[in-house]
């Protein structure tokens, strides 16, 4: 039996079986069969051949039929209204959508989880022509953020790009535990920093004031 981590099981929580959905960078295909025994639309793709050969044995092994692509970010895409990037750095899914733009404005819905650089992920989206439709903090080890983007304009304050506009509203024990974690890696790295890179410096000192004032 199929058992997904916190992180998937959170999205697959907010998928609609209506919906044709496309998981990009699928790995070995754990979300993918779970929903397919559900009776979910959704294609896998990957751009490595080692992690999709995993998946179609989770496949055969789980009785489930469903398709595997082999392509690389958004050329995996065909007219599916869900796309989902888990699991990656931010900059790479930024890369991923920038590389393939005219697609990427195609897609009604994005559900990602990056591992970093969340504030560049937002306003990427947001650049683009989508908006924050919901957030979402999930703990394991660490705290990862789910957030889902739908189509449609709307303006959002440096505080809500930092933050995320949803997020803000709950500020929830999870909120105050993720950010707590963030302020204390910063005070570290401050410390370590020589006072030569003072740039790099006052732009940590700028952003531990940021949280801090979140946490009062």
């Amino acid at each position: 039996m199929i058992k997904l981590n916190n992180r998937l099981q959170s999205i697959a929580n907010m998928l609609d079986k209506d919906d044709k959905h496309l998981d990009i960078g699928c790995d070995h295909g754990l979300l993918e069969v779970y929903l397919l025994k559900r009776n979910y639309k959704i294609v896998g793709s990957d751009n490595k051949k080692g992690p999709l050969d995993q998946a179609k044995k989770l496949y055969k092994q789980e009785r489930v039929k469903g398709q595997l692509r082999l392509a690389d970010g958004l050329d995996a895409y065909k007219d599916e209204d869900v796309v989902i990037i888990s699991g990656m750095g931010g900059l790479n899914i930024i890369s991923i959508l920038r590389n393939n733009l005219k697609t990427a404005k195609k897609v009604n819905t994005y559900i990602l989880s990056p591992n970093n650089y969340i504030e560049y992920v937002r306003k990427y989206l947001v650049r683009i022509g989508y908006h924050i439709d919901d957030e979402q903090l999930i703990k394991e080890k660490y705290i990862y953020n789910i957030l889902v983007f739908t189509k449609g304009r709307k303006r959002y304050s440096n505080r809500e790009y930092t933050f995320g506009p949803v997020l803000l509203k709950r500020k929830d024990d999870l909120f105050k535990e993720y950010y707590k974690r963030d302020l204390d890696s910063k005070k570290i790295i401050l410390k370590l920093l020589p006072k030569e890179q003072w740039y790099r410096r006052y732009l940590i000192k700028k952003k531990i004031k940021k949280i801090e004032k979140e946490l009062i």
